[in-house]
C-alpha cells in the first residue's frame, strides 16, 4: 500500500516508529490500522489513514482512547516534500520517550 511505504519512509528518516495494520482495541472487533505512528502526536500515536471514512465511525473513541488520527489523502496523491513532512510531524508534536530528533522544532 503506497501510504504504508511513504510512511516508513518518513518515519526512517524523521524518527518514529510505524506499525503495520496494527490493531487498535477500540471496539470489538479492534480496527485495523493500515498505519499507527507512534512518537508524534497524541500519547499512543497517530492513526494515519488514506480517507476519513475508513475512521468516522470512531474518531471520538480513538481520541478518548488516547490515539490521534490523520486522514492523509488518497495513495495516488502526490507524496508530500520534506519540508511538508517536517511541518506535519512538528504540527502533531513530540510524543515518544526521551528527547525529540533533532530537527524537531525547526520548521
Amino acid at each position: 500500500m503506497p501510504l504504508q511505504k511513504r510512511w516508513t519512509e518518513h518515519a526512517a528518516r524523521f524518527g518514529g516508529i510505524v506499525r503495520l495494520n496494527a490493531p487498535v482495541h477500540v471496539g470489538s472487533p479492534p480496527f485495523v490500522a493500515p498505519l499507527l505512528l507512534q512518537g508524534f502526536g497524541a500519547r499512543r500515536g497517530m492513526v494515519l489513514v488514506a480517507t476519513y471514512r475508513e475512521i468516522q465511525a470512531i474518531t471520538d473513541v480513538l481520541a478518548e482512547a488516547g490515539y490521534g488520527y490523520s486522514c492523509l489523502g488518497d495513495p495516488g496523491d502526490a507524496d508530500p516534500d520534506e519540508v511538508a513532512v517536517v511541518e506535519m510531524l512538528d504540527d502533531w508534536g513530540w510524543s515518544g520517550p526521551g528527547q525529540p530528533p533533532s530537527w524537531y522544532g525547526a520548521a
